[in-house]
């Protein structure tokens, strides 16, 4: 049987090593999700947002931001 790793819980902040890794190793914006995807942190360098509320408003801030919102 295969396995895969998965945040458990992206409100709890030793679980985001991984991802600030990731984000600090040349990306600008990332997301880590629970297992269900029913829990979103959204990371960038200046901000750390928890809670499936938040995501779109700073999706939205930075892409506006960045030229690049579509929405």
């Amino acid at each position: 049987m295969e396995s895969f790793q998965t945040h458990p819980d992206p409100s709890v902040e030793k679980n985001l090593a991984d991802v600030k890794e990731a984000l600090n190793s040349g990306g600008d914006i990332a997301f880590a999700y629970d297992g269900d995807a029913d829990r979103v942190a959204v990371l960038t360098h200046k901000y750390n947002v928890k809670g499936d509320q938040l995501g779109n408003p700073i999706c939205q801030a930075y892409g506006q931001a960045n030229g690049d919102w579509r929405g």
